[in-house]
């Protein structure tokens, strides 16, 4: 059983659900959907749909790291400058970005669909994606929120901002490299 199986069936029994295996054939078939799917298609067969859902990719993950980078500056004291009363309304524009760039990034996922679900490199990606997400909801409620009102950092305001540095520029490498780390499907 894989660990993506394991961790499906104690999900599964956890919420009261029976486990019952999943199909590798559905799971193609699924794929093979996406792949088929307007959206997929425009993105995949079209001469401009790729590079413009690349184009907004690329947009909504300046906007998000960009942001959430600068504030890591900041509480690292390297922006000293700055005021938290300045960068008060930036987090908000830090998650419109991250809706851009998870749009985006369903729509190239569905032009190469069984390419990118069997691809590590990409399972890599989302993982980060995911714990820079969580890492930067944390810094907002423990850090950013309470320097609006009070001068004192919490003792793990610079650890938090070192750890959601390497994990949001961690996203853009791995992102980076999937073009060259990712084998080309089967099929």
């Amino acid at each position: 059983m894989s660990t993506v199986e394991w961790l499906r069936q104690g999900l599964m029994t956890s919420c009261g659900i029976e486990y019952e295996p999943v199909d590798a054939a559905s799971i193609t078939t699924a794929l093979d959907w996406m792949e088929q799917s307007a959206v997929g298609a425009c993105v995949s067969q079209s001469e401009s749909g790729y590079y413009v859902m690349l184009a907004f990719h690329a947009m909504g993950m300046a906007m998000i790291v960009g942001i959430v980078v600068m504030l890591d500056l900041w509480i690292l004291g390297l922006m000293r400058g700055i005021k938290p009363q300045a960068t008060a309304g930036l987090i908000r524009f830090a998650w419109y970005g991250l809706a851009i760039n998870a749009l985006s990034g369903l729509a190239l996922f569905f032009s190469e669909a069984n390419k990118a679900f069997y691809s590590v490199s990409f399972r890599i990606k989302i993982a980060l994606m995911l714990l820079g997400v969580v890492s930067t909801l944390v810094l907002n409620k423990t850090v950013f929120k309470p320097a609006l009102t009070s001068p004192q950092l919490p003792p793990h305001a610079r650890a938090q901002a070192c750890l959601s540095m390497a994990l949001w520029l961690s996203v853009i490498v791995v992102g980076r490299l999937m073009s060259y780390l990712t084998a080309p499907a089967a099929g």
